[in-house]
């Protein structure tokens, strides 16, 4: 499909959920589904004439052969009249019918060109418009076999796609395009083994683990046997070399722990390459923290900037105090029992037994005054709580600063929730004026530019110099930013795209959110180098039932309550299989998807809600409809609200009113 849909006065999207535009309007409805079958059929044929006795017959197989072509010509008149100007493409007499696909935009077609090239380019464009199986939601048994024709040719597409990246040193892509292959074909495991491999070359050895876990787990329960000897092999490989590189990681390698040759204290912290846009105070608030805390978590949802926060403190700590400050990136363990030894290799502790390292790095820990960064604990959650509280305990002079996107909840701990950057509601325009280099963002108006709005143009930016926020594209900047909740990692994602597609084109495409923000930042760890990916890492570390409530909460469009959740997403009986999930379990999961900042909270007037932030919904909503999680809960949600609109209209009248108006403004949207 073309970048530009208005341009093309037919445009057809056969791959995913059948659509359909004339001239940038979409197709009016047909009378019956059969329709939209059949303009499939005749693209499917690529604009060859087909049979009028086969068109009815595999659309009608059930009537008879006088029925099947009555509803074929009715059919084809409907299909005729919903065409509107472009009706003539449809050309037929009486025993042949064809499709005129002249400057028409047919997904299918393109991809079917795109997948006989050889070169990267064609490739990836092939992916691209693989929008998801093909006329999906049609059951019709004719479509099967293209259906798993197009599948395999995806399939293959992606993991030559992903050879080829990952001998180039793009890890990151050919991450991203393993995922997607061995997500809708699991049981691939030459796919699984290069995905393996290229997340240990990207130094992610947890995902490793998680990849290799979920195959062994999903072909015992699909297929009943084990991975293959050569995954095996290859698994154990991973592991090994990674045991090797424990005692002393390259990357960790560091002089004297406190004191350089100079007498300076020793700083450790990694160095940004762009300028950190509107968390000036929370900085200073959490460098102020330290000064009466000894163990401050900074807690908040994937990508919303914690790793850099604590740098930025760390630095500034560093500077105005005159002390070490040491950084330990803990996403690349994949094991609780190399938490040690990382540690240890960091404050340069000679490798001994392992009772003795032990020792060794509390002896080190208490010689001098350190802040100690401890970056991304969520999948070591319990292995860092325990060391932190013995560290604190045994060494008074040490100060913890941890990054996690839940908290380590132990005695002592001060939690600093991280919210996404401020974002403008509303429509009023303003026209920035950005320094280059800079982010100074000030307004010829007198709105200013809020800080999500600031950190997209500067990226922006960086990705097209040329660009300028005006009084035509503001609305767009905002609506994007807006959109992504003010998530840095997704404005800087979506802001990339401006070498591609201007902000009207981004804002068009924000529907399709995972598809739009697919390329990668290379400047982070893997699994943070897609969006989708850096919800991923959250998604692995929930409970099974967390999994469960998380995608059932994506039935509800802008927010609930907690009696809402307790009637819609819980089932209404215990006799129901074992991953059931009963109204006594809605609480105490909802509250470790809050914990895990996968879930907003919001107080208002009316009492507490809670939301899923826009991408989260996308990626719940995404696997909940993959597994028909969504079923059940939508005929609840129906219920649910069709008895508190008939219960507002039978008490509007009394001493209620004033409480069933606010409770129907809240629910708008859900209503």
């Amino acid at each position: 499909m073309t970048t530009d849909q208005q341009y093309s006065p037919l445009v057809l999207r056969l791959f995913g959920p059948f659509d359909a535009t004339i001239h940038g309007e979409p197709l009016p409805k047909l009378r019956t589904r059969k329709g939209q079958w059949l303009i499939a059929l005749l693209a499917l044929a690529g604009g060859r004439e087909m049979d009028r006795d086969y068109l009815s017959f595999t659309l009608w197989p059930d009537s008879e052969e006088k029925q099947a072509r009555t509803s074929l010509r009715q059919s084809l008149a409907n299909l005729r009249d919903a065409l509107g100007p472009e009706a003539w493409r449809i050309v037929s007499d009486s025993t042949r019918i064809r499709i005129d696909l002249t400057g028409a935009d047919v997904d299918l077609i393109e991809f079917d060109m795109a997948v006989k090239q050889a070169d990267t380019f064609s490739k990836e464009h092939a992916v691209n418009l693989y929008r998801g199986p093909l006329l999906h939601g049609c059951m019709e048994e004719w479509v099967l076999n293209d259906r798993q024709s197009r599948e395999q040719k995806y399939l293959n597409v992606l993991e030559s796609l992903s050879a080829a990246h990952i001998v180039e040193g793009q890890l990151a892509q050919a991450i991203s395009e393993l995922k997607k292959l061995v997500s809708v074909e699991p049981e691939r495991e030459s796919a699984q083994r290069s995905l393996m491999s290229a997340l240990a070359q990207a130094g992610d050895l947890a995902s490793v683990t998680m990849v290799y876990r979920d195959l062994r787990v999903y072909l015992r329960n699909e297929h009943d046997v084990d991975p293959s000897p050569e995954t095996v092999a290859v698994y154990e490989r991973i592991r090994g070399e990674a045991r090797d590189r424990l005692s002393v990681p390259e990357k960790l390698k560091t002089e004297s722990l406190h004191v350089s040759n100079s007498g300076v204290p020793v700083v450790k912290l990694p160095k940004p390459l762009t300028s950190l846009i509107g968390r000036d105070n929370i900085i200073r608030q959490v460098y102020d923290l330290l000064s009466e805390k000894r163990l401050i978590t900074i807690c908040g949802p994937g990508g919303v900037g914690k790793t850099r926060l604590a740098v930025e403190v760390g630095s500034r700590v560093a500077s105005e105090q005159n002390l070490a400050v040491l950084f330990a990136d803990l996403s690349s363990i994949d094991a609780p029992e190399q938490l040690i030894g990382v540690l240890s290799a960091l404050l340069n502790v000679q490798d001994r037994s392992e009772a003795s390292i032990h020792d060794e790095l509390l002896n080190s820990l208490k010689t001098n005054p350190l802040l100690l960064i401890l970056d991304n604990c969520e999948h070591l959650i319990d292995e860092v709580a325990a060391l932190a509280i013995e560290f604190l305990t045994i060494c008074p002079e040490l100060k913890l600063l941890a990054t996690s996107r839940q908290p380590l909840a132990i005695s002592g701990e001060c939690v600093w929730s991280v919210s996404p950057l401020g974002v403008s509601y509303g429509s009023e325009s303003v026209v920035a004026e950005i320094e280059p280099g800079g982010h100074d963002c000030q307004s010829h108006s007198t709105v200013p530019l809020s800080d999500a709005e600031c950190l997209f143009v500067e990226r922006a930016r960086a990705a097209s110099p040329g660009f300028e926020v005006t009084e035509a594209n503001y609305a767009d900047v905002a609506e994007i930013c807006c959109a992504l909740d003010g998530i840095p990692l997704a404005i800087e994602l979506a802001s990339a795209r401006i070498r591609v597609l201007d902000v009207h084109q981004i804002r068009a495409r924000l529907s399709e959110v995972f598809s739009l923000l697919s390329g990668s930042s290379r400047g982070g760890p893997a699994r943070q180098q897609t969006l989708k990916e850096t919800i991923d890492w959250s998604y692995r570390l929930l409970t099974s039932g967390e999994q469960t409530l998380l995608k059932r909460l994506s039935v509800f469009t802008s927010g609930w309550t907690l009696e809402a959740a307790e009637t819609i997403c819980a089932e209404q009986s215990s006799s129901v299989s074992g991953t059931a999930i009963l109204h006594e379990d809605i609480l105490p999961l909802l509250s470790g998807l809050v914990e895990k900042n996968l879930v907003m909270v919001q107080d208002e007037s009316t009492g507490r809600r809670y939301r899923l932030l826009f991408t989260i919904l996308a990626y719940a909503k995404e696997l909940a409809e993959r597994t028909g999680e969504l079923e059940a809960c939508r005929l609840r949600h129906l219920q649910y609200f069709v008895d508190m609109s008939q219960y507002a209209s039978k008490h509007f009248r009394s001493s209620e009113q004033t409480r069933i108006i606010w409770s129907l403004e809240r629910e708008r949207e859900e209503l």
